[in-house]
């Protein structure tokens, strides 16, 4: 692999391009729409004070790291969501023009993604491309040439080393077993915990929820609220505890009524797949919603439980 080295943003300028401390979940690609190099791109970076960073810039040469791992950068698009506040992002560089020096940096590219899936522990799921996040046509010229023939670039420096191939790789095969989920509603107080499909959480009909807990035995939870003051509030990742004491980081909400909910259930590494399902009631209707399965969308799934415009007052959560 071509040399890594640092050039990173002084601490000064972390409360512009990387105000909070990160727990990385995915990896997200882009193309920097430009010729420079990498180093003039970090460099440019790390010394303006634009609300737009990245943590790696790799050209066909050289991989310069701007931002720490453990910080989040602005350049995804998506605000607080999860390509800003929970990915590794990396600029391939050249690619305004393309050519022989954007073919070998989208290669090393491919090399350096491949060493820190195996570093993390993590499959190829984990590899995003910027338009996941907001919808913009971005790794341009890596989409033009093929996304699926990039992925597979990857795969391929995966498997140079066997021994250090992860588990989703080899193949998710292994059972999981029973995952439980367990939660907890406020409205005007905390109200018992439930446990999967035991019970539901909340006061009851016309009680609107104001926060939620929620944690699971196995693997992590990772959840948002859309509340009546703020909407959509940033993503918060739970193993096997919350923290009804901390309404900032501990648990979901913000103390005005929440509207809708959002789950995702993050398997570990080398096991069959799961998903959180959930659903709600809100304060028009006594009955419950449909379920949702994780954030899918299709004809009878919006992405999320609820509707926007009405509190929630009943909830309900397992992992299947």
């Amino acid at each position: 692999m071509v040399p890594i080295r640092k050039n990173l943003v002084e601490m000064w300028n972390y409360r512009i391009k990387c105000p909070y401390k990160m727990n990385a979940e995915w990896i997200t690609v882009h193309n920097t729409a430009n010729d420079a190099p990498a180093a003039d791109e970090i460099n440019y970076m790390v010394n303006n004070t634009n609300t737009v960073s990245f943590h790696y810039a790799v050209d066909d040469k050289e991989i310069v790291q701007g931002i720490p791992e453990d910080r989040n950068a602005w350049n995804a698009g998506d605000g607080n969501g999860d390509g800003n506040m929970r990915s590794i992002s990396i600029e391939t560089c050249f690619s305004l023009s393309g050519g022989e020096r954007f073919i070998q940096a989208e290669k090393n590219t491919a090399e350096f993604v491949a060493e820190i899936l195996k570093r993390k522990g993590w499959g190829i799921e984990r590899v995003k491309k910027h338009q996941d996040w907001n919808g913009k046509y971005c790794p341009h010229r890596t989409l033009d040439m093929g996304w699926e023939r990039f992925l597979n670039m990857i795969r391929g420096f995966l498997n140079q080393d066997t021994a250090l191939e992860t588990p989703e790789e080899i193949g998710r095969t292994k059972d999981l077993g029973n995952v439980d989920c367990i939660y907890q509603a406020y409205t005007d107080q905390w109200w018992p915990p439930v446990k999967n499909c035991e019970d539901w959480a909340g006061a009851g009909d016309n009680e609107a929820i104001r926060y939620l807990g929620i944690c699971v035995s196995k693997g992590c939870i990772r959840g948002r609220v859309y509340t009546e003051k703020n909407g959509w509030l940033p993503y918060i990742t739970f193993r096997s505890e919350y923290d009804i004491a901390d309404t900032e980081n501990g648990v979901l909400g913000d103390g005005s009524p929440i509207q809708a909910v959002q789950l995702y259930y993050i398997t570990p590494n080398g096991y069959a797949y799961k998903k959180a399902v959930y659903c709600v009631s809100d304060m028009n209707h006594e009955i419950f919603y449909p379920i949702q399965n994780d954030d899918e969308m299709d004809a009878v799934q919006d992405g999320y439980a609820g509707i926007k415009g009405v509190a929630v007052d009943k909830f309900q959560a397992w992992v299947e």
